[in-house]
């Protein structure tokens, strides 16, 4: 009965409980050292562990006796010895729990795998114990035997399960299913996972079997609807809308018409664990009483009294339920807040409401619904192979399917509107006929017969600051940065109407963008312009000409200065936009085009797309273009058909140029560009132009152009065979290309300079070049 606290080491003490707890109290001195000692040699142990034998009999006096040693094993006569851990594993339920860790602090492998086991001899002891309980009829003894070991163990279904019998059997079963749901929402979240199957039968029995049951004035829960279609690219919305239920209780689905609400909401019905009900409000009237209506959905008679919804609340409230209201877009605006009452009168009742704009309501969480998780390719083949099952053999029908898909930007209804017409069209000439969706399928709603009406009741339920919000954002093909935003939607009240757009879905928040862009789905922008005359559509579409060309002057970019990283990540950011505004300067203002190419065909010739670009602005109309604007485009043109390797028109490019007359700041790239084309063309030959170029560009007093003109020059002495010399026009344009923060000239003179210093033998000097 004497408590021993000092073995003299914690080796002895270590192994004191390694024969406690071995199988037979005896253990091989090998195997021992080993686990004493485990980064030695068990010939450099031996000694220790003679030495720890010796102070375990000594800790232990009087009883040393109960250690024998012989010359290869160590044992411990436990016939004396009364071990916790082993009464407790007989789990009969009379061990006492021992509180605390056991073997705190000691980190050794085996004592980790010792604690481990611990714990779980300690839980299913805990189980026993509170399954005596239960028997016995003290369900809070119970509940006290597992309760603190479900707080270190929220994932132990067996845990878990023993509190929701308890619970159950003193007559909470709303416990009992808050407790369910509790360890539904850990494993899901931790595990990523639903509990076992016998733990959902287990749940699903307590409810069937509850008394509350029996007591219900609904006799046949009306069927939840069945889905004309699968489920398709919703797993993390449906996954958020579960979470959310069980966290708020209260999710509203939202988003314009077709875009897939209502099918989440059967999902999410189909899937709940609890009992589903479903109630449509799309043929509400504008004063009609949702609750009435729900009565009669589910089937029950109204008593007539007062207050039917405290009524439609005792029902809900019988036991767990989830309600489902589907287009709550209908509710008259005065009855919206009794959504926020019922949940307040019945604790057991989780709600989804599905709906084109939130109800701005307490206790609603919006979950906007915006395009398919993969773009939508995965339904659109779906439906394609449904209604023609042998396009998907036609060439390059995955292809053209592909690109349908990327123009409807993920929309599940305008898919499927899409996807029919593949009975009459191929996949190819279904990509050309996506102006205009109309459907024949007479399983979907009438409102969703085409895209145009599905989409409608959304946008015009607008104000008029939202639909001018939502117009000026179509205009612009690829969105808007949010650091652009303020240029456009300035004279608005813009980020509050842009919160409601995006809790409607209209607008999408790309938030992988740097920064932050805000664009529309194909469908819903078509639709937006759609609404617009010609008139109107030209007016806005100069507007954003001016924005675009107004920003790219802003920034500093253009041909005599250097492509910064910030710079070029801005152009990237917004090409699309670009781009198109430079379209629209080629037909209407060309020599603001010719501007807008000077200042973006270096980044064209970055992303690989210099002949493409340079066959855009062949078709300005070089006529219309000022004599002070003429020789920029001819030099773009030539710079861009250096940058494709097509060289052949180079040299009468540049000779038009010659002729219209150039600035200091032009006869340097003139000449540079001379030099390029001859080096590549006729690289054989002892020509000087890059001499010639690097004069011009000294001459300009342009740092950017000289640099250019080094690294040019630093070529032709590579090629010549004159390393020297190539190494000091590099070190020359490294640095200035350095010092401008030019960083993809920098790159490329810095990589190159620090080959030639590396063959060249100075090694710690092309280190220190790679390193800047």
């Amino acid at each position: 009965t004497d408590v021993i606290s000092n073995f003299g080491t914690s080796r002895a003490a270590k192994l004191f409980v390694l024969l406690a707890l071995s199988r037979s109290g005896e253990m091989q001195r090998t195997q021992l050292a080993d686990l004493l000692w485990p980064d030695d040699f068990y010939d450099s142990t031996r000694l220790r562990l003679r030495q720890e034998i010796h102070r375990l009999k000594r800790a232990l006096e009087p009883a040393g006796d109960w250690i024998s040693a012989s010359t290869n094993s160590v044992s411990l006569d436990r016939s004396q010895l009364a071990i916790d851990l082993h009464a407790l594993g007989r789990l009969d339920g009379k061990c006492p729990l021992p509180e605390g860790e056991f073997l705190p602090s000691w980190d050794d492998a085996w004592a980790v795998s010792e604690r481990r086991n611990a714990e779980d001899i300690r839980v299913r002891a805990a189980i026993a114990t509170a399954t005596q309980k239960l028997e016995l009829g003290n369900t809070q003894g119970a509940l006290a035997a597992v309760s603190q070991l479900i707080d270190r163990h929220p994932l132990h279904e067996a845990l878990r399960m023993t509190a929701v019998q308890a619970h159950a059997r003193g007559g909470s079963l709303a416990a009992a299913v808050a407790e369910y749901q509790d360890y539904r929402k850990h494993l899901k979240e931790q595990m990523g996972r639903e509990p076992s199957a016998a733990a959902i039968a287990a749940i699903q029995a307590l409810e069937v079997g509850s008394p509350v049951m029996e007591n219900s004035p609904v006799t046949s829960w009306p069927r939840l609807p069945d889905p004309t279609e699968e489920i398709i690219g919703r797993t993390e919305l449906i996954a958020r809308t579960e979470t959310t239920l069980e966290n708020s209780r209260w999710a509203s689905l939202t988003g314009p018409g077709g875009i897939g609400k209502t099918r989440i909401a059967y999902e999410v019905a189909g899937r709940s664990r609890i009992r589903a009900a479903f109630v449509s409000l799309t043929e509400l009237a504008a004063n009609g009483d949702w609750v009435h209506s729900t009565l009669g959905q589910l089937g029950i008679d109204s008593p007539g009294q007062d207050n039917d919804q405290h009524f439609l609340a005792s029902i809900l409230n019988s036991e767990p339920t989830l309600l489902v209201l589907d287009n709550a877009e209908n509710l008259p605006t005065g009855q919206r807040g009794q959504i926020t009452q019922l949940l307040k009168a019945a604790p057991l009742v989780h709600i989804l409401t599905t709906a084109t704009h939130p109800l701005r309501q307490e206790g609603e969480t919006v979950i906007a619904v915006g395009p398919l998780e993969d773009n939508g390719i995965e339904l659109l083949m779906a439906t394609a192979r449904r209604v023609r099952p042998l396009v998907m053999n036609q060439p390059d029908s995955v292809e053209m399917l592909a690109e349908v898909a990327k123009r409807l930007d993920g929309y599940p209804l305008a898919l499927r509107l899409a996807a029919a017409r593949l009975r009459l069209l191929s996949p190819t000439q279904l990509l050309g006929s996506l102006d205009r969706l109309d459907g024949t399928d007479s399983r979907l709603p009438e409102r969703h017969r085409s895209l145009l009406s599905a989409m409608s009741s959304s946008i015009e339920a607008l104000s008029a600051d939202g639909r001018e919000l939502l117009t000026r954002i179509a205009i612009f093909p690829g969105g808007l940065g949010m650091d652009f935003a303020e240029r456009v939607l300035g004279d608005l009240n813009y980020l509050m109407l842009l919160e409601q757009l995006l809790d409607a879905a209209l607008v999408n928040l790309d938030e992988e963008a740097n920064p932050v862009r805000l664009r529309l789905l194909g469908p819903v922008r078509e639709y937006v312009r759609g609404s617009l005359a010609s008139q109107e559509i030209a007016r806005r579409e100069a507007k954003m000409l001016s924005h675009c060309s107004l920003w790219l002057r802003e920034i500093g970019t253009g041909p005599d200065a250097p492509m910064t990283q910030p710079v070029f990540d801005a152009l990237n950011s917004e090409t699309s936009n670009l781009l198109a505004a430079l379209e629209l300067a080629i037909t209407s203002e060309p020599d603001l085009a010719v501007e807008m190419a000077a200042a973006l065909h270096r980044q064209q010739i970055a992303r690989g797309r210099a002949w493409d670009f340079a066959l855009s602005l062949e078709r300005i109309d070089q006529s219309a273009v000022s004599p002070g604007c003429i020789t920029d485009l001819l030099l773009t043109l030539a710079a861009l058909h250096i940058g494709a390797y097509r060289e052949d028109r180079v040299p009468e490019l540049l000779e038009r140029a010659t002729a219209a007359g150039l600035d200091l700041n032009q006869f340097a790239r003139y000449q540079i560009l001379t030099a390029f084309c001859a080096f590549r063309r006729h690289f054989d030959r002892d020509e000087s132009f890059h001499v010639v170029a690097l004069e011009a560009a000294q001459a300009s007093g342009n740092e950017y152009l000289l640099g250019q003109a080094h690294f040019l020059s630093a070529m032709v002495a590579i090629y010549r065979q004159d390393p020297p010399s190539g190494i000091r026009h590099l070190s020359i344009a490294f640095d200035v290309f350095r010092s401008l923060k030019a960083n993809f000239d920098a790159g490329d003179a810095g990589l190159r300079l620090a080959f030639q210093l590396w063959t060249a033998g100075r090694r710690d000097e092309s280190r220190a070049v790679l390193d800047e």
